[in-house]
């Protein structure tokens, strides 16, 4: 608790030439933590002759109205029209003041000092300042004696004109102190020009006890100790706003936000309306004036921050580039220099350097760090560890840096070296051609999806269930049939589907009906005609359903079914020779006799080559037909 007594009269309204039997008293009050109280108080006051022990000479009881700081101010004596008694202080001794809020210990007393109308009460004793009985009389002096009237010392010795002076010797002269007063009010020590109220030119300042006062700070001129013409420190602005700034510029003058604290050059200097922030170090938090709850400790750490809050910076240049950030912790130098996401923590010299706009990475280590932009909950552990996927976890760097990862053992011999047990939930993918070492057992093979048979704890097979296997399970569940050459129809078919294939019938013949060919067909061997009524029917209509029987005659336009009705039919090939005759290729002659050579010809010769009359007439009536085919 601290006490600054200030005491002076208040005039009586009936009698103003009445010296006030009450004193002003202010100080501050706070509970048993040293939490400032703040309302109305009931507030004991005593006076005492001692500073400890002795019973009080005067008692009063205030009901105070205290600050939220735990400031009050007071009237001693005013609860009584008689004020203070008028001989508590006539015996000139020393008069100590104890406090005791209600429901606490009386605080440990203070001394109540000389107050103006007090010390004037005191010169009205005395006469010019000596008392009465300097100016009695003396006896008369023997002859050649000097006799010395009582009075004021002699003075003597010179002065400059606005030097304060000090007595010189002890005969009573003066001289020039260095104290040096301007008609303008103005106090030099050691300067003849001082600037401002009590200027001191050289020399240090020392203050063996007591404490020097500045008011609360509201402004550049009120409560501001400055270094160079520079601030550097103040409690801007407002005993509520509770803001400690020590450095050069450092906290802002306009500042309207509370809680915050800053040590070193420009530390906080943007500050407006921030809270709760603490910054320490060159340019520390230095363009901050918003952001709240922010730590920063090292040069230029969290240097740009102007709306984030809660981050944590550690370190030169730690998180200095973060501007909007959210709850970023950054330990080293460096250390998440270029974030502007949230969430991040990146502890040692350059960790996370590289992390832009990710949100929700850890990065330990020196040099531990992302791949690429944009991460989200990636973790790189160790130096130079980097991690360039979302929600990955990185141990140690690769190459070089690579690292081998002990559990239960100081001396890992493997990339993974575990020395005990594991448990897995779920599959471990192996590389190819996997051996595993020892005589382990499977002592259970359970049915997978689609299988039927397990589980399995000695022997047994495994089979794919009835319609065990669906559409799901298959990476390509279907398959495409397409029509071939001379077919329609076919398309994707899933499992368990179909599709029909057809002929095109616009392209191939079908047995069971009639066909219609549009060219020319080559049959190479014989035709066999089977059933009653079935033939060959001639461009002009005549159906030939017999075999020509007879002496070998050319029967029916260019066709000669055997020579009797027993034979089997032959299709013999005939050309027209462009004559009006047909030459015979393949069978026998017109007679039957001998086999037919090539020019060997029927027509208008054929009575020539023995040909029968009647067959002669047959023919003419074919020839016409047999002609137009085969041109």
């Amino acid at each position: 608790m601290s006490l600054v007594v200030c005491a002076w009269g208040q005039q009586a309204a009936s009698n103003p030439s009445t010296v006030p039997a009450v004193i002003r008293f202010s100080g501050n009050l706070a509970d048993a933590n040293d939490k400032p109280l703040s309302g109305m108080v009931g507030v004991t006051f005593s006076l005492y002759a001692g500073q400890q022990g002795g019973a009080a000479l005067w008692v009063e009881t205030q009901s105070v109205s205290i600050d939220k700081v735990g400031h009050y101010a007071v009237v001693l004596g005013s609860t009584t029209t008689q004020g203070l008694p008028q001989g508590i202080f006539a015996s000139g001794e020393a008069r100590w003041l104890g406090v005791q809020p209600q429901g606490q210990a009386e605080r440990p007393r203070v001394l109540l000092m000389s107050v103006p109308y007090a010390l004037k009460a005191a010169d009205a004793e005395t006469v010019g300042g000596l008392s009465p009985s300097a100016f009695v009389l003396a006896a008369p002096s023997p002859r050649g004696s000097t006799v010395v009237t009582a009075g004021s010392p002699p003075t003597g010795g010179s002065g400059t004109m606005n030097y304060i002076p000090i007595w010189t010797d002890s005969s009573g002269d003066l001289g020039n102190s260095v104290l040096y007063q301007t008609s303008g009010g103005m106090v030099g020590i050691g300067t003849t020009t001082p600037a401002f109220t009590l200027d001191v030119s050289t020399g240090d300042v020392s203050i063996d006890s007591g404490n020097l006062d500045l008011p609360q700070t509201t402004s550049l001129s009120s409560g501001v100790l400055t270094v160079g013409a520079s601030p550097f420190l103040h409690a801007c602005c407002g005993s509520s706003t509770f803001n400690t700034f020590v450095g050069s510029n450092a906290g802002n003058l306009n500042i309207t936000g509370a809680f915050n604290t800053g040590t070193g050059y420009q530390a906080l200097m943007h500050n407006t309306v921030g809270t709760n922030n603490t910054a320490t170090g060159y340019q520390a938090l230095t363009a901050n004036d918003a952001g709240s709850g922010n730590t920063a400790s090292g040069y230029f750490a969290l240097a740009l921050n102007r709306g984030g809050y809660y981050n944590t910076a550690f370190g030169e240049s730690a998180l200095d580039f973060n501007v909007t950030g959210n709850n970023n912790t950054a330990g080293g130098m460096g250390a998440l220099n270029q974030t502007t996401g949230d969430n991040n923590t990146g502890l040692g010299i350059a960790a996370g350097n590289a992390n832009t706009s990710g949100t929700q990475n850890t990065f330990l280590g020196a040099n531990a760090n992302a791949g690429s932009s944009g991460l989200t909950n990636a973790t790189a552990i160790g130096w130079n560890a980097i991690v360039s996927e979302s929600n990955a976890l990185v141990l140690g760097g690769t190459g070089a840096n690579a690292v081998k990862v002990g559990i239960g053992t100081a001396t890992p011999a493997a990339t993974m070296d575990v020395q005990g047990t594991g448990n897995f939930t779920g599959l471990i993918t192996f590389a190819p051609n996997q051996t595993f070492p020892g005589s382990g057992t499977v002592t259970s093979v359970g049915s997978g999806a689609g299988l039927t048979g397990g589980p399995i704890t000695s022997s047994g097979t495994l089979s794919i269930a009835t319609a065990g296997v669906t559409n799901a399970m298959l990476t390509n569940p279907g398959l495409t049939v397409s029509a071939g050459t001379d077919l329609t129809g076919g398309g994707g078919v899933i499992l368990g589907g179909s599709t029909t294939l057809n002929l095109d019938t616009t392209k191939v013949p079908q047995l069971g009906t009639a066909n219609s060919f549009a060219a020319t067909q080559t049959v190479n061997g014989n035709l066999a005609l089977t059933g009653s009524g079935n033939g060959v029917q001639f461009p002009d209509g005549t159906l030939q359903t017999t075999a020509a029987t007879g002496g070998g005659g050319i029967p029916s336009g260019f066709m000669i079914l055997g020579s009797t009705s027993t034979a089997p039919p032959r299709i013999h090939a005939f050309r027209n020779d462009g004559f009006g005759q047909c030459c015979i290729f393949s069978g026998t002659d017109a007679h039957g006799s001998r086999p037919a050579r090539r020019g060997d010809c029927v027509g208008k010769d054929l009575r020539n080559r023995g040909v029968q009359p009647r067959h002669q007439t047959w023919l003419s009536q074919r020839q016409r037909s047999v002609r137009s085919i085969h041109q």
